[in-house]
C-alpha cells in the first residue's frame, strides 16, 4: 500500500498466475478487502486483467455497485459510477468474451 495525492492504494497482483482462472488469489484478496468496505474504487488498466468473461465481469461490477464501489477501466475509458455501464460492456464483448491486451 502507498499513498499518493490523498488516496491509499494497494495494489492486487497474481503473479504467474493464468487470467483465464476465476479463482486467483490477489482477485480474491481484492474481492474480500471490497466485501469488508476497505474500497472505494477498483482501477483496472484494461477489464481482461480482471475478468476473462463478460459473466465474471458483471459479477464483478454488480457487487462492486451493491457496495457503493466505482469499477474504472482506463483503456476501455469505462467508469461504473455512470449510468448505462452494463450496456456498455455488453456492447463491447456482446460473445461475452472479453479479448486480452497484447
Amino acid at each position: 500500500m502507498w499513498r499518493r495525492g490523498g488516496w491509499d492504494c494497494t495494489v492486487y497482483r497474481d503473479k504467474g498466475q493464468s487470467g483465464a482462472k476465476q479463482d486467483r488469489p490477489a482477485v480474491n484478496a481484492m474481492l474480500s478487502d471490497l466485501r469488508k468496505r476497505k474500497i472505494d474504487v477498483v482501477a483496472v488498466w484494461a477489464l481482461d486483467r480482471l475478468a476473462r468473461s463478460l459473466k465474471q465481469l458483471l459479477s464483478i461490477a454488480e457487487e462492486c455497485k451493491s457496495l457503493g464501489v466505482d469499477l474504472v477501466s482506463l483503456e476501455q475509458q469505462i467508469d461504473t459510477s455512470g449510468p448505462a455501464v452494463v450496456y456498455q460492456f455488453e456492447f463491447c464483448w456482446p460473445d461475452g468474451m472479453i479479448p486480452v491486451s497484447p
